[in-house]
């Protein structure tokens, strides 16, 4: 190749040819061939470590002469801590409910303020964190009192990272009187007694004497003088409570502080109690004396929520048991229950005085059928509990109840919380039996049972006859039974254990829905609960429903949290079915209000509000000595060491140093590079430059 040239030209000259020549046939062999290059590379990291300090309030209490928190200060800003991170990547998260990254020029900034304590939730946070790098060890700073989440000792040992834990606070129980529990009823009725049993707990005091104080709304209601026990150990102390009136009580329980207590924040505690005007108070009126009638009253009468009164209609329209003073005192029952009822003549009126009471003041009324129902007995009813008019159908038959779709997502025919048990149940449930005229429900009325024609062996009905139906008309509520004998699915039951409480629970929740008239909102908001211990999250419910009330998903639901002055704006999220959450940050304690608005568009859908209360009390203050065992347990089961704070220094030599050493091969298609192509037309132009100009063949 260019050895010989016409004309001739110099050597110089020939091999520039030739090496222009031999390049773009390199460059050809390349593209044909495809060849690859590979290279292979070392690169070494510093390896990561993770370093949580705990701030939460127990770490603000000063054992002896030294600070917690001032502590674990000094040690972030000592030479110790600081010189480690020369050669290892140190990532840092304060913690107390939740793990927070921080940056280690801001220390001054860490406040121990945190209302809980959840160190295996820390833990995994920062594993979580670090998936992507090679985590070493995690050098824990605490006092090891943990009240939230799970035991740390599980979770470090499921992880599996080196746990190096500081222990920073005094292991010996300290001097403090504290009040460990309170034992109360959420819920209690106006003049009626109830107990409150309060736990004392001290370490330090044995024999010394304290005075307990129990106030409400800020007012001394008794008071008790005990002596304090030895040794951590814990004594009870009981008041009576009669609340006065409705509405929420808040009560406090106080121990007097003792000389050196190491704290006093926690011998006061506040609690809350939702006060009722008085028990529900249930009138039952059934036609003629009857099964369903006894069942019923004596199961309701068992709920030491429910006050109840009975009476049954003689034939010839008279009464075994109603009196006058029944009948003038019509407007003191929450709900009204009628078996079979009126049936016949009504001489006294005391069919037409209960449609009054129902009608006047919106009572809620249920409903149970006898054999013998009839169009001429429910003349006076029909309209309030939502029944329309009648068809003949077959005789006198024993059937079985299928619930529909939308009763399994009821409150009413919730007997237990998990769908597929609750599905499981109703199956079992004995049958009951239903007769010829059969009840048509209103248009506007919910159907929630039918006959299950597959279990039903012979049956003269159609196929989808209702059962069970509700309704709820301008807040008035309605539940119809189209069956009776209702008894056997409480004694015929007891031959299944899986199924032997369904009656009981069924007709507790036939009362709780009727009587509550806050579910009868179409736009509703709550807090998942109404009293808060200090610390605890705060979730903000919403529901929305149009006026047939069908769940609404595709509105704009405003919240506003408020507290003396300071307020708080959310929007709320869909989770579908006509439910809207939002979860606050931990708020301080007091009294709340939440205000709230659904908009559909330019529509307003709806206005509601709540309260709820976040008690002083800190679940921090329950156990003040620094926990070294559950530190050591920590570090040991993990492969990790504990260390007290003089020890500290030690640390170091204790870290895994070694380098994170990644290998990275790198593979380069060289003939798929457009560079390649470019070369090979270039060589090749030059070429045919060149000997153009010296007139070469």
């Amino acid at each position: 190749m260019y050895r010989r040239t016409t004309p001739p030209a110099q050597n110089r000259v020939r091999v520039t040819l030739a090496v222009m020549r031999m390049g773009a046939v390199v460059g050809i062999v390349a593209l044909l061939f495809t060849p690859l290059l590979t290279l292979s590379l070392e690169q070494h990291k510093k390896p990561v470590i993770a370093l949580l300090i705990d701030t939460s309030s127990s770490m603000n209490i000063t054992d002896k002469t030294v600070n917690r928190r001032e502590s674990v200060l000094d040690l972030l800003n000592s030479g110790g801590l600081k010189d480690i991170s020369r050669d290892l990547d140190i990532r840092y998260y304060s913690f107390d409910h939740e793990a927070v990254e921080f940056y280690p020029e801001k220390t001054d900034s860490l406040h121990s303020n945190g209302e809980g304590t959840d160190i295996a939730s820390a833990i995994r946070s920062a594993v979580e964190k670090a998936k992507d790098y090679s985590l070493r060890n995690i050098i824990l700073v605490s006092d090891g009192i943990y009240n939230l989440g799970e035991n740390p000792v599980k979770t470090a040992e499921e992880l599996g990272v080196p746990v190096m834990a500081i222990g920073v606070g005094d292991p010996a129980p300290q001097r403090d009187a504290l009040i460990s529990n309170i034992q109360a009823n959420e819920i209690a009725y106006a003049g009626i007694t109830i107990p409150v049993t309060v736990s004392i707990r001290s370490s330090g005091y044995s024999g010394a004497a304290a005075e307990v104080i129990l106030t409400a709304d800020s007012i001394m209601l008794d008071s008790q003088v005990i002596q304090l026990p030895e040794n951590n150990r814990e004594r009870s102390v009981t008041f009576d409570y009669t609340p006065a009136e409705a509405g929420t009580r808040k009560l406090q329980i106080e121990i007097s502080s003792r000389e050196n207590e190491i704290t006093t924040l926690n011998n006061r505690r506040e609690f809350f109690i939702k006060v009722l005007e008085s028990k529900i108070n249930i009138l039952i009126a059934a036609g003629r004396p009857n099964q369903d009638y006894a069942f019923l009253k004596r199961t309701l009468e068992k709920n030491e929520n429910f006050s109840v009164t009975g009476f049954v209609q003689k034939p010839g329209g008279y009464y075994y048991e109603v009196s006058d003073e029944i009948a003038r005192e019509l407007g003191s029952f929450h709900l009204f229950i009628l078996v079979d009822f009126p049936a016949g003549e009504d001489h006294d009126n005391v069919a037409q005085a209960i449609r009054q009471e129902i009608t006047a003041n919106k009572k809620p009324v249920m409903y149970i059928r006898g054999e013998s129902l009839s169009a001429g007995q429910l003349q006076r009813f029909s309209d309030i509990v939502s029944v329309k008019g009648f068809v003949n159908q077959g005789g006198l038959e024993e059937v079985y109840l299928r619930l529909t779709k939308s009763a399994f997502e009821h409150p009413v025919f919730r007997i237990s919380d998990d769908p597929g048990e609750n599905a499981a149940m109703w199956e079992k449930m004995p049958p009951v039996f239903t007769a010829g005229a059969v009840p048509v429900p209103a248009d506007t009325a919910g159907i929630m049972g039918r006959i299950d024609a597959v279990r039903t062996i012979r049956s003269g009905f159609a196929a989808d006859t209702p059962l069970l139906f509700l309704n709820r008309i301008d807040e008035r509520k309605s539940l119809f039974f189209n069956m009776y004998n209702l008894w056997r699915w409480k004694l015929m039951a007891l031959r299944d254990a899986d199924i032997t409480g369904l009656y009981d629970t069924l007709m507790k929740n036939c009362v709780r829905w009727l009587v509550n008239r806050e579910d009868s909102k179409l736009f509703r908001v709550a807090a998942n609960k109404e009293f808060y211990q200090n610390g605890e999250q705060v979730v903000v419910n919403v529901q929305v429903y149009t006026e047939n009330y069908d769940p609404v998903d595709d509105a704009e639901v405003h919240v506003s949290v408020r507290k003396s002055g300071v307020t708080l704006n959310r929007i709320l999220q869909s989770f579908g079915d006509g439910n809207y959450t939002a979860a606050m940050e931990i708020l301080e304690p007091g009294e709340y209000s939440i205000d709230g608005e659904a908009l559909r568009g330019n529509r307003m859908l709806g206005r509601d509000s709540c309260e709820f209360a976040i008690g002083e009390y800190s679940i921090e203050m329950l156990k003040t000595a620094m926990d070294s065992t559950l530190l050591s347990q920590v570090a040991s089961v993990s492969g990790g060491r504990y260390f007290n704070l003089r020890e500290a220094g030690e640390l170091s030599a204790q870290l895994d140093r070694n380098p994170e050493v990644v290998y990275k091969k790198i593979d380069i298609e060289i003939w798929n590079k457009t560079w390649l192509l470019a070369a090979i037309i270039l060589l090749l132009c030059m070429e045919w430059f060149v000997r153009k100009r010296l007139g070469m063949l």
